[in-house]
C-alpha cells in the first residue's frame, strides 16, 4: 500500500514499512507498530573498499604510494574509501518477482533508484604513512553507475536487486558489494554459505556449504591488524 507526500514515499505490508526519500537514497525499514524498532540504520549503498592489510601497503612508507605491488595508495587516490552518489533519480513502479509459483501474475510495488558513483579522495588515516601522502584532490573521481530496485512483498519483507557498472579503467578493486548497518540488538545470524567458520577464496576447503547459525558473541575477535574478519565465501542469503 503506497503512501507518502512530496518528500517521501512509503510501502506498508504485514506490519512493516519501507520509506523512501524521493530526492536521494534515503531509506528506512521498520515495524509500523514501533517507531523505534528500525531494522536498518543506514542506506543500502555501494561499497568498493575494505580496511587495508599489510600486503596492501599499511606498513609501507609514504614514498611508496605509487608502488604497483602495494595498491592501497591507488585505492585512496581514487577515493574508494569515501563514496558519494550523484545525480540520483527515483522512480516508482511495480514488477513481477517469481519467488513462488503463485507469484506468476502478481505485481509488487517497487522503487528504482539510479545514481552516478564518485570517489572523494583525501581522507587521512592517522598512523598510515602511505595514506597521509595521498594528496587530496579538488576533483571527484567518476567510478561508475549504480542501480537499485527495492520491492516490498505481501509478508512485509523486502527484495533488493543492485547493479553496479564500474569503469573499465579500474584495474583492481579491494571489494565490490553493498553495505548496511543493522540494529545492535540483533545478535543471531542464520546464513546459507560456506562455513560454519570464517573462510576465504584461498582458504575455504575446510568450510562446507550449508545453512549455518551463530550469534554475534561467537564471531572472532578483532584482529591486531586489519583482515577480512568473519568472511564467508559462497554466500547465498543471510
Amino acid at each position: 500500500c503506497p503512501a507518502g507526500n512530496d518528500d517521501y514515499l512509503s510501502f506498508q505490508a504485514n506490519g512493516f514499512e519501507a520509506k523512501f526519500s524521493l530526492d536521494g537514497l534515503g531509506f528506512e525499514y521498520c515495524h509500523v507498530s514501533d517507531a523505534n524498532a528500525t531494522i536498518l540504520l543506514s542506506n543500502l549503498c555501494p561499497n568498493l573498499f575494505r580496511a587495508g592489510t599489510d600486503n596492501d601497503g599499511v606498513k609501507q612508507l609514504g614514498d611508496q604510494s605509487n608502488d604497483p605491488s602495494k595498491p592501497l595508495g591507488r585505492w585512496l587516490s581514487l577515493g574508494l574509501d569515501s563514496l558519494e552518489m550523484k545525480d540520483v533519480t527515483v522512480e516508482v513502479t511495480s514488477q513481477k518477482l517469481l519467488l513462488y509459483e503463485y507469484d506468476s501474475d502478481v505485481y509488487y510495488p517497487t522503487v528504482v533508484r539510479k545514481a552516478i558513483i564518485v570517489g572523494v579522495p583525501g581522507t587521512v588515516y592517522d598512523g598510515v604513512s602511505l595514506a597521509e601522502n595521498v594528496k587530496p584532490q579538488a576533483k571527484e573521481v567518476a567510478l561508475g553507475r549504480f542501480e537499485q530496485r527495492i520491492t516490498m512483498l505481501n509478508d512485509g519483507s523486502i527484495h533488493v536487486d543492485c547493479k553496479l557498472e564500474l569503469n573499465e579503467s579500474l584495474r583492481d578493486l579491494p571489494r565490490v558489494g553493498m553495505q548496511m548497518q543493522l540494529q545492535n540488538t540483533m545478535e543471531e545470524a542464520i546464513f546459507f554459505a560456506n562455513g560454519p567458520h570464517e573462510n576465504y577464496p584461498d582458504r575455504c576447503y575446510s568450510a562446507h556449504s550449508g545453512i549455518h547459525e551463530e550469534t554475534v558473541p561467537e564471531c572472532p575477535d578483532t584482529y591486531v591488524v586489519p583482515q577480512e574478519q568473519g568472511n564467508r565465501t559462497g554466500l547465498r542469503w543471510l
